[in-house]
C-alpha cells in the first residue's frame, strides 16, 4: 500500500501532472503541464507566424500527452 495514500494525501499531491505537447506543422513544439499555457502560446504562434487564427478546440484537437 502507498503511504502517501494511507496517510490521506490528496491523489493531485502525490502525482504529477501530465505533460501536454502541441506541435504546428512547421515543426514549432509547445510542452507544459497547463494545457491554457500550451494553447495560448500555440494560438499567438499561428497568428504571429502564418496569419492564422485558432479556436481553443483546434489547438485541443492537436495536443497530446508529452
Amino acid at each position: 500500500m502507498n503511504t502517501r495514500f494511507a496517510l490521506g494525501a490528496p491523489i493531485s499531491a502525490t502525482m504529477s501532472k501530465a505533460m501536454q505537447q502541441a506541435t504546428c506543422s512547421c515543426g514549432f513544439s509547445v510542452t507544459s503541464e497547463n494545457r491554457n499555457e500550451v494553447v495560448k502560446v500555440i494560438q499567438h504562434h499561428a497568428h504571429d507566424e502564418h496569419g492564422k487564427e485558432m479556436t481553443r478546440d483546434d489547438v485541443l484537437a492537436m495536443m497530446k500527452q508529452a
